[in-house]
């Protein structure tokens, strides 16, 4: 038996096996917590240093991702609703980093955006972000940096999909949630 026939034939990928994508996963999963571990903490400063809370945050981000939008609509998107919810607003709104704006058309309804402090503030979280993000990137290789980038979109996409699908399980306005089975 000849050496070449123990090789794959040039241009052919050799798959990985069950054992290496195991290995990869568990590699990957480590990889991620400790990314998590690392760089929770230093988020964590920077929004203390602001005195703000994790709450406080998700609220400013969801206005700016979608200002304009009511109330109801900012707390769908945080996940909260009710009184939790007006608190929240009061709050933020109180610090002078949101405002709330009539609706053109509905007075009942009332609109989130960000007031100028509250665009400031968001700006300056991104840039110091931005800048230990850029420090990091810089020690890989160009090719590898759009390696990466290709691979975690493709990985995010993955996420969100299941998240979504998640969603869809426990949506009680979806007749198939929960179970996937509709009502009788």
């Amino acid at each position: 038996m000849s050496a070449d026939l123990d090789e794959p034939p040039t241009g052919a990928e050799q798959q990985p096996t069950e054992a290496e994508l195991a290995e990869a996963s568990a590699r990957l999963k480590d990889a991620l917590t400790r990314f998590i571990t690392l760089i929770e903490p230093i988020r964590i400063e920077l929004w203390d240093k602001r005195g703000l809370t994790v709450s406080q945050l998700r609220l400013l981000f969801a206005v700016r991702d979608a200002s304009g939008a009511s109330i109801g609509e900012v707390g769908q998107a945080i996940g909260l609703g009710g009184s939790s919810l007006t608190g929240l607003v009061d709050r933020v709104a109180a610090l002078g980093l949101i405002r709330r704006d009539p609706d053109m058309h509905d007075r009942r309804i009332v609109r989130l955006a960000l007031a100028e402090a509250g665009a400031a503030l968001l700006a300056e979280l991104e840039a110091e972000r931005e800048t230990d993000f850029s420090a990091v990137l810089a020690s890989l290789a160009p090719s590898d940096r759009v390696q990466l980038a290709a691979l975690f979109e493709q990985f995010m996409a993955s996420a969100e999909s299941l998240a979504a699908r998640r969603v869809e399980v426990d949506d009680p306005e979806n007749p198939t949630a929960s179970n996937g089975i509709p009502p009788q």
